[in-house]
């Protein structure tokens, strides 16, 4: 896990997906109306994302049903 700029980058890697391309995925939290942005995970799919995130950030299963992941898209150069 690294830590850049105040915001934590997880990667989330096992054997099974050890051969795919990692992508970068947004995790935000929402208590209520607004999310709130928690920071980046590397991961392979949208479950291997959320689980990173579970662990990088410490969430509860309440947090964790509240959780929004998004892939994060690259910018064309």
């Amino acid at each position: 896990m690294l830590l850049l700029a105040n915001r934590e980058i997880a990667t989330a890697m096992t054997v099974e997906n050890a051969g795919l391309p990692l992508r970068t995925w947004r995790v935000a939290h929402r208590p209520g109306k607004r999310a709130e942005f928690l920071g980046t995970v590397e991961a392979v799919d949208r479950e291997a994302a959320e689980a990173a995130a579970v662990e990088a950030f410490n969430l509860t299963e309440e947090q964790r049903k509240r959780l929004v992941v998004q892939e994060q898209r690259v910018k064309a150069r």
